[in-house]
């Protein structure tokens, strides 16, 4: 399942709304951070690939989820979606497209509820949305 199937699934019809909070949870090891990484990636990807070219602000509890880690996520969800995939100046592209979206994300790394309280004060206060 591609992670555009997977958001339809999850969400529905009409996606994730714009500046609405999505919360996953569940046991240990059931891939929680494996389907928000591949929502996360939909949600970056621009409209042209079958994404929504959003920003996104991750209170980062797990560690599981880097930059590095989320970019390769959304070099998936653009291959997926291209039909030109299998061209090497296609690869070019999709990095640099890749690096973009990954600049929209804002991770907040937290280590107790504290730090998630803290955490937003401080990104409403000081910083605002990202742009």
């Amino acid at each position: 399942m591609v992670s555009g199937q997977l958001h339809s699934s999850v969400y529905g019809p009409c996606g994730v709304d714009d500046q609405s909070m999505t919360e996953i949870s569940g046991p240990p090891n059931s891939g929680k951070s494996l389907v928000l990484q591949q929502l996360m990636a939909h949600c970056l990807v621009p409209y042209e690939y079958g994404g929504r070219q959003m920003s996104i602000i991750l209170i980062n509890l797990s560690h599981k989820i880097t930059k590095e880690s989320l970019g390769k996520a959304v070099l998936d969800e653009l291959r997926s979606h291209s039909k030109a995939a299998e061209d090497p100046s296609a690869e070019a592209k999709f990095t640099e497209i890749a690096k973009r979206c990954v600049s929209r994300v804002r991770i907040l790394a937290c280590f107790s509820t504290d730090d998630v309280s803290n955490s937003l004060r401080k990104r409403v206060l000081l910083a605002g949305p990202p742009q």
